[in-house]
Order: structure tokens, then C-alpha cells, then sequence
């Protein structure tokens, strides 16, 4: 007999299936660099706090002096969040060839969700390398970090430097394509090999060098091709790059950062229910959201740091 996918049961567990998938597998970045801030309506504005309120006063006065004002600078970053869907179906037949009917509704949800995550890792890939508008440029090192001579110590410092004079944050997170990552690892290890370990460094220990809270590489994979032709497997991002950024720990509408997903809630979830043609089941994932680049001066693009 059929499963009734209309349960609650498997309706549940389709559910914690997408949202399982969506924050387990690290080569995700979306929700790293863009996290996710729950919004009430689906356009708005999102704060960008400015300068003017730093000035160097006169704060000392006399008793029946006029306090000095303090200007405020707020400009703002709108939003609108769109409806993203995507669906699959499971026909009735497959369902009975196979007796894990649970488990194949839970893998189609997957597969639906993988789909929707790759629509926001391309977007994601496009603004980091939008120097005119979503990020700002740091010329290639003059010497490449796989060169001899090479500091990436060094160009990650001044990137640092350049995020920390535009908005006082320092920030803590970094960004790099798999054979840059690969390589830092590698050098990493080169630094610490005559203290008796030869073992590769991790990404934790090469954020630690570059003085960074957290390093993730971005090497999300997709299919090039149009639907129904043959595969051609591509990487989200091309090589060599890396990124230095800053977000707050605890993300919200008033918290400065350099890019955020504006999400409406209520319209962002997965469901499942029964079709008649062919016979079967459909699970549907849907998110409403936009994705926005709040301060583009809180991100900096190394480019091309190996030869």
C-alpha cells in the first residue's frame, strides 16, 4: 500500500530533512557569509550606520552654555524578499519497487533542497567578486603567497586594516577557494614542521596564523548543463581568491555587517502532498527572501594570491 505522504509524520519528517541538509554540510557558504535575519514583511531597510556622530567635539561647557550637538548618520540598504520554489515528484511506481518509502520522501526533499541551496550559492559567488558594487578590491600580493617570499600573514593584516578604517570592526572571518585553502594548509604545516608535526594543518589552525576566528572554503559543485543534457560538473566559484569579512556574532536587522539574507519565515518551509498524475507524491521547498550586500566596505577581495 501506498504511504500517505499527507501524514504528519512524513510530512515532519521531510521537514527535518531539508533543515538538516541546509546546516549540516560545510561546503555550504551562504548561510556563512549572508546569514539569515527573520524580517516581518517582505520589503524594508536594513541600517547602515555612518560617520558624523564621531566627530571630535566640545563636550566641556559652562553652566548656562547650550550643550554641542551630536549629528546622526543613518543611511539605509533596502530590501525585497521574492519567492524561490522548486519541486520534485515520486511516482507512485518507484514507491512500490522500493519498500523504504519513508526514506526515499526524505531523499527527494533532499534533492529538492540541494537544488534551491545552489540557486544562492551562484548568487552568493557573483556579488563576491562584484568589486563596483558589493565588495572591495585588494590588488594580487606583489608577491604571490605560494612565491618565495610570499606573507599571506601580511596581505590578510592589511586587509583586516582596510575593513577596521571604514566601519571599527575588526573582522574575524575569512573566505577562500579550495586550492587556496589547500595551500595555506600546506604552508601552515611548513611552519610548524620542525617542532616535530608533518601532519596537514587544519582550517582551524590557519585561521589562527591569520589571525581569523573561523576559515571555511567555498567548493560548492553543480551541474553546468541545461536540464536534460548531459552532466558537466562545475565549481560555484573559480580559483584562487580569498575574502575577508566581518559580520556580528549574533545577526539581526540593526547589527552592521556585510551581507545578509532578509527572510520571511512564514513563507519559507517545505511541504509534501499526494498528485494524481502520475500517481504519486511532490515535496516542495520554498524560501522568500532577497539576499543584499549591506556594506560592501566590510568585505575585502584578495585577488589571484597564488601564481
Amino acid at each position: 500500500m501506498s504511504v500517505a505522504v499527507s501524514t504528519v509524520q512524513l510530512n515532519k519528517a521531510i521537514t527535518k530533512a531539508v533543515d538538516d541538509y541546509r546546516n549540516g554540510p560545510s561546503q555550504w557558504i551562504a548561510d556563512y557569509v549572508a546569514p539569515r535575519i527573520a524580517v516581518p514583511e517582505k520589503t524594508g531597510y536594513l541600517p547602515r550606520f555612518g560617520r558624523k556622530n564621531q566627530k571630535d567635539l566640545i563636550a566641556k561647557a559652562s553652566p548656562f552654555a547650550p550643550s554641542n550637538k551630536v549629528d546622526y548618520d543613518i543611511s539605509t540598504t533596502a530590501f525585497e524578499c521574492e519567492v524561490y520554489r522548486l519541486r520534485g515528484d515520486l511516482p507512485y511506481e518507484l514507491e512500490v519497487f522500493d519498500n523504504t518509502g519513508l526514506l526515499k520522501a526524505s531523499s527527494l526533499a533532499l534533492s529538492v533542497a540541494e537544488n534551491m541551496q545552489i540557486v544562492r550559492e551562484r548568487e552568493i559567488a557573483t556579488m563576491l567578486v562584484d568589486t563596483s558594487a558589493s565588495v572591495t578590491a585588494q590588488t594580487a600580493p606583489t608577491t604571490r603567497w605560494d612565491a618565495t617570499g610570499g606573507d599571506p600573514a601580511k596581505d590578510v593584516a592589511t586587509a583586516i586594516g582596510t575593513v577596521d578604517d571604514a566601519i571599527n570592526r575588526i573582522p574575524q572571518y575569512g573566505l577562500c577557494t579550495r586550492d587556496v585553502g589547500l595551500f595555506l594548509r600546506r604552508h601552515v604545516a611548513s611552519l610548524r614542521a620542525g617542532g616535530g608535526s608533518a601532519s596537514m594543518a587544519s582550517l582551524e589552525e590557519v585561521a589562527s596564523f591569520l589571525g581569523l576566528k573561523e576559515l571555511r572554503m567555498m567548493r560548492a559543485g553543480y551541474d553546468s548543463t541545461a536540464p536534460g543534457v548531459t552532466s558537466s560538473g562545475a565549481k560555484v566559484m573559480a580559483a584562487n581568491k580569498f575574502w575577508v569579512f566581518y559580520k556580528p556574532d549574533n545577526m539581526g536587522m540593526f547589527a552592521p555587517s556585510w551581507a545578509s539574507t532578509p527572510m520571511v519565515n512564514a513563507l519559507s518551509n517545505s511541504r509534501s502532498w499526494n498528485i494524481n498524475d502520475p500517481q504519486g507524491m511532490a515535496v516542495e521547498v520554498r524560501d522568500c527572501r532577497d539576499l543584499v550586500v549591506v556594506d560592501m566596505t566590510a568585505c575585502v577581495y584578495i585577488q589571484t594570491p597564488l601564481t
